[in-house]
């Protein structure tokens, strides 16, 4: 049988938010990959900055929502033409939601929260995504 056809994959964890380490991301890219795209990205956990309290006010949901969305479309969609997302602590809990059709749209791409999911990427390779420390 012949090989395998290549995978490219692109991991990001614990964002943050970071403007200053998305900046190195870009360059790296361009300068690593000539502009090529990846098959998947998957993003784990703390891609906002949100405080681990509990107490997160609606504005303040709605604004990290908002952050989320322009990153995600602005910065992180040039990377891959599918997108994973698996929120963390510091993530709205509204990407927690148990129904996915109420979740916020974040990108104009192929793009999915595997929060309490499985996805099959390809026959004999799954992902499974069980998201924040406190959910």
């Amino acid at each position: 049988s012949g090989s395998p056809e290549k995978l490219r994959i692109l991991l990001l964890s614990d964002l943050h938010l970071n403007y200053e380490n998305l900046s190195l991301l870009k360059k790296w890219h361009q300068a690593t990959n000539h502009g090529h795209v990846y098959d998947y990205l998957f993003i784990t956990g703390d891609i906002a900055n949100l405080p681990n309290n509990g107490e997160e006010k609606p504005e303040d949901l709605s604004m990290a929502e908002g952050q989320l969305q322009a990153l995600f479309m602005n910065d992180l969609e040039e990377y891959a033409t599918t997108l994973y997302y698996l929120p963390g602590n510091h993530d709205p809990i509204t990407l927690f939601k148990k129904d996915r059709n109420t979740l916020p749209v974040l990108t104009s791409h192929f793009e999915a929260n595997v929060h309490r999911g499985i996805v099959n990427l390809r026959p004999g390779l799954s992902i499974m995504g069980l998201g924040g420390c406190v959910q």
